[in-house]
C-alpha cells in the first residue's frame, strides 16, 4: 500500500475551481508528517504541534474534507474526565489540536486550496473561508496554514 503524506505550512494565496472538477491528485486520505511553520526568511520550524505530530486529512471526490492536527504528546487529564479537568489542562488540550472539516476547492493553476469550513475547534474559524497555498511533490502534498 503506497503512504500518502500530509505537510502543513504557512502559506497564503487565493483559489476558485469547484471540487467536482478537480483532478483526483488531493482526493483520498492522508497523514501527517509534519506542521511546520515557515518564517518570513524561508526558514522551516516546527510550530506548536511539536516535531512530531499526529494527523490526518481526507480529501473526498465531491468537495468535502477532514483535517485533524494534533500535537504528539497529549497531557493526561488527571481526573480521567474532560468536562472535570482543571483550567490547565483544558488550556493544554485545546492548544494541542486543530480540527476542521467543510468543503473545499481547488484552483491548480494558482496553487490554491480554499477551505469552507462549517466547523473548527478554533470557533472564530466556524463558517469562514480560508484560501491557502498548497504543492505537490510526489506522493507529497504541502497545504498552507493560516497566517494568524
Amino acid at each position: 500500500m503506497r503512504s500518502r503524506n500530509l505537510l502543513l505550512l504557512t502559506v497564503l494565496f487565493v483559489a476558485t475551481l469547484s471540487a467536482t472538477a478537480q483532478s483526483n491528485y488531493l482526493v483520498g486520505t492522508w497523514a501527517l508528517v509534519a506542521a511546520d511553520k515557515i518564517l518570513p526568511d524561508g526558514n522551516r520550524v516546527s510550530d506548536h504541534y511539536g516535531d512530531n505530530p499526529h494527523g490526518i486529512a481526507i480529501f473526498t471526490a465531491d468537495g468535502h474534507y477532514v483535517i485533524d492536527t494534533f500535537r504528539a504528546n497529549h497531557t493526561k487529564f488527571a481526573s480521567k474526565n474532560r468536562p472535570q479537568g482543571s483550567p490547565d489542562e483544558s488550556k493544554e488540550s485545546l492548544e494541542g489540536m486543530s480540527v476542521h472539516f467543510g468543503r473545499y476547492s481547488l484552483d491548480p493553476s494558482m496553487h490554491t486550496i480554499s477551505f469552507t469550513i462549517d466547523r473548527a475547534s478554533f470557533s472564530d474559524w466556524d463558517e469562514t473561508t480560508q484560501v491557502r497555498g498548497y504543492e505537490c511533490r510526489g506522493c507529497r502534498r504541502a497545504i498552507g496554514a493560516p497566517r494568524l
